[in-house]
């Protein structure tokens, strides 16, 4: 079994990062892939398209496992979602820091 990274990246915004990770995400679900979408963005839009709970209700986010000077495993921020093929790390507006 092989793992393939996939990132999105891009400074400026508005380029439809989001957007494509969401979709790709979707597809590859559909083609029965396990996903793992993480949202490093501090406006959590991936958390609101992907996820079930509101992104500011979260208590664990990628920003847990990310913080220094204890970060956390990143396996616990993963949460699921409602697609069974696709598991998030919720993003957080504390990633604005």
């Amino acid at each position: 079994m092989s793992a393939y990274i996939i990132s999105f990246v891009n400074q400026k915004g508005g380029v439809t990062k989001t957007t494509s990770c969401a979709h790709l995400a979707k597809a590859l679900a559909r083609q029965n892939h396990r996903v793992l979408a993480i949202d490093m963005d501090h406006q959590a839009n991936l958390s609101q398209l992907l996820g079930d709970t509101p992104p500011e209700s979260v208590r664990i986010t990628i920003y847990n496992a990310l913080h220094v000077p204890q970060p956390g495993p990143l396996s616990s921020s993963i949460s699921s979602t409602p697609d069974d093929h696709i598991d998030l790390c919720y993003g957080s507006l504390e990633m604005a820091g």
